[in-house]
């Protein structure tokens, strides 16, 4: 796929990984809509930036329709929750977040 040109929709755009990769995206010509939980990070390459929290309905629908107007072609998530430990260490609360965030989110998204 040619990246250069094409518009990427980026979750976690604001953290370590996401920012990273928006750069690299970004140097590669593509035309990044950057998603995250608060405003964009000054210097943070983007087209345009979706302030929205994943973990809600509104916050989806938000990123989705943004993805929708600006015409993407590509969905990278690289918003996510981690749990370190053991499972058995992990509250049902903590696994019904991780698992949201991380498998049901992009596959609503």
């Amino acid at each position: 796929m040619k990246i250069a040109g094409t518009k990427v929709l980026l979750t976690g755009a604001s953290g370590g990984i996401g920012r990273a990769m928006a750069a690299r995206l970004a140097s590669a010509g593509a035309q990044v809509v950057g998603v995250g939980r608060g405003e964009a990070p000054a210097g943070l390459p983007r087209h345009r930036w979706v302030c929205a929290d994943l973990a809600t309905p509104q916050g989806r629908v938000a990123v989705v329709e943004a993805a929708q107007s600006e015409a993407v072609a590509v969905v990278i998530h690289a918003a996510g929750v981690p749990a370190f430990g053991e499972l058995q260490a992990q509250s049902v609360a903590t696994m019904e977040t991780v698992l949201q965030m991380n498998l049901l989110v992009p596959m609503a998204l």
